[in-house]
């Protein structure tokens, strides 16, 4: 299972990274920016990490409907820096069916990748 991350924070990004990797058969890719586009041309992926925020609030869901114009259709889970109760409507558009807070609670974080990996290995 290829899944793509994208998060600025390096103590984020490896915090999630480590998460994803204790799933048997998972191969986590990163990318900081808008560098997932052209990881997304090469890769497929099964599922997405992102951060809702990357330069400025919400260009992470931005560059999240980018990556779907390129195939990267898997279910989405939002690293949200906003400090949200409920994933927002455009995201949800999106097929972002999980989410986590920043700071990362690691009870959460494990809850939300079960939830990714649990629908990504059982679509529909």
């Amino acid at each position: 299972m290829n899944i793509l991350l994208v998060e600025k924070d390096p103590g984020i990004r490896d915090l999630v990274r480590v998460a994803l990797q204790q799933i048997r058969g998972v191969h986590v890719e990163h990318a900081d920016d808008r560098w997932a586009l052209d990881l997304a041309r090469e890769i497929t992926f099964d599922g997405v990490c992102i951060a809702d925020e990357l330069e400025a609030p919400g260009d992470g869901i931005l560059l999240l409907k980018d990556l779907r114009s390129k195939n990267c259709n898997g279910p989405a889970m939002l690293i949200t820096h906003s400090q949200r109760e409920a994933i927002p409507p455009e995201a949800q558009e999106l097929n972002v069916v999980t989410m986590v807070n920043v700071p990362v609670e690691t009870v959460e974080l494990f809850k939300a990748v079960a939830a990714l990996r649990d629908l990504v290995e059982s679509p529909g």
